[in-house]
């Protein structure tokens, strides 16, 4: 087909750099970025109105791209901190805000 056809050698040769720019960040973002830091916006985005994170730790763990338990330990880090309440099936908010700091130290 890329032989053949030069509007398709096109579209897949155009989309080509943007593809590769996005592995590349994304690798970036596993390898250098601190999985506290990962793991506290989307607790963040994915509260609801009542401060509960309707979302597995399986499910986390699989987005930011690392294991379950670790995902489970920086839970009880941030539990520990007064951040997050945890009970069996149930992820609550409890310090929004402390969160909220933590993502900003990012761009420190």
């Amino acid at each position: 087909m890329m032989n053949q056809s030069s509007g398709f050698r096109a579209l897949d040769f155009d989309g080509y750099p943007r593809r590769i720019t996005t592995l590349m960040s994304k690798i970036e973002e596993l390898i250098c970025a601190r999985i506290d830091l990962r793991l506290a916006e989307p607790s963040l985005e994915l509260m609801d109105v009542n401060l509960h994170i309707a979302i597995t730790r399986l499910a986390l763990a699989a987005d930011l791209g690392t294991a379950q338990e670790v995902i489970g330990r920086m839970f009880n880090n941030f539990e520990r901190a007064g951040w997050l309440k945890l009970s069996r099936g149930a992820i609550n908010i409890v310090d929004a805000g402390a969160l909220c700091l933590l993502i900003s130290s990012k761009s420190d």
